[in-house]
């Protein structure tokens, strides 16, 4: 079982406001856990934030039901400091976060609002120890195995034996493709078709016809044209949820604009007003 925890932030620096969401994936088997460790995690992310960045809400959904949502309106993570333009804390302050799983398994994604006070005037980012503590403490929180916060990534394709080739596709959506080994309910990935428009995405198998053929759902009118010079692919898409090994961050964004820079590399000085 798999949940997925949005937690939804907000922030005003001087007379700007924003607002966004972050994704994060929990393994626990039932969401009052998957809570608890909502409530062990929510502070040490709040911590990394900067002056101004507040947590307002945040909410649990069960992967394998959609209707199953449980939101969580917050009021503990209000910041009592409002950012001003020259705490240099926006939202668009960013530190691209890295999450690996058992190898080969990784995923990225973006924290907003770090603490800008760790970039020096020459555009170095070098958190003091407390901010390095700070951002310890919530990888620690995020690799441990006392809780259960996870990436959610697909399956790892073999090479070989390669993938079923994808050699007709008919108007209602009868796909032709030899020891295509899917059932129905899989998520297939169609991909290096030429001559059918819209055919080369992620597909739900409706019908499995034969061991050679299985039908998707077209779109409205149906597919047009042919398959020619065959050689695409239909490969099965299996959605992964593994733990979470290590994180580290990557990059930091420039300030108040969000262009990355690599680690240690360094952003543009800020224009004196």
């Amino acid at each position: 079982m798999a949940f997925r925890v949005s937690i939804f932030w907000s922030m005003k620096v001087g007379v700007k406001i924003g607002g966004w969401s972050e994704n994060w994936w929990n393994t626990s088997t039932d969401a009052s856990s998957v809570n608890a460790d909502v409530q062990s995690f929510l502070p040490k992310r709040w911590k990394v934030a900067g002056y101004g960045a507040n947590i307002i809400a945040y909410r649990i959904q069960d992967m394998t039901n959609a209707r199953a949502v449980q939101p969580v309106p917050l009021d503990q993570y209000q910041s009592t400091i409002i950012g001003t333009d020259s705490d240099a804390d926006y939202p668009t302050q960013k530190g691209l976060l890295q999450l690996s799983g058992p190898s080969p398994y990784l995923t990225k994604q973006w924290l907003g609002a770090i603490r800008d006070d760790g970039i020096t005037l020459g555009g170095q980012w070098t958190p003091g120890a407390v901010r390095v503590k700070w951002f310890n403490d919530l990888f620690a929180e995020l690799t441990s195995t006392a809780h259960n916060w996870a990436i959610r990534t697909v399956q790892k394709v073999p090479k070989i034996p390669s993938p079923p080739i994808v050699t007709a596709v008919t108007m209602a959506g009868l796909v032709s493709a030899v020891g295509h080994g899917l059932d129905v309910g899989n998520r297939v990935r169609i991909t290096r078709t030429h001559g059918v428009p819209g055919l080369n995405r992620i597909w739900t198998v409706v019908v499995k016809n034969s061991a050679d053929q299985f039908t998707i759902t077209p779109p409205a009118g149906g597919f047009t044209g042919a398959i020619v010079e065959p050689l695409g692919l239909a490969v099965k898409q299996v959605t992964l949820f593994q733990a979470i090994k290590e994180a580290k961050i990557l990059q930091v964004t420039k300030h108040n604009v969000g262009r990355p820079f690599r680690l240690f590399t360094g952003r543009r000085k800020r224009r004196a007003s």
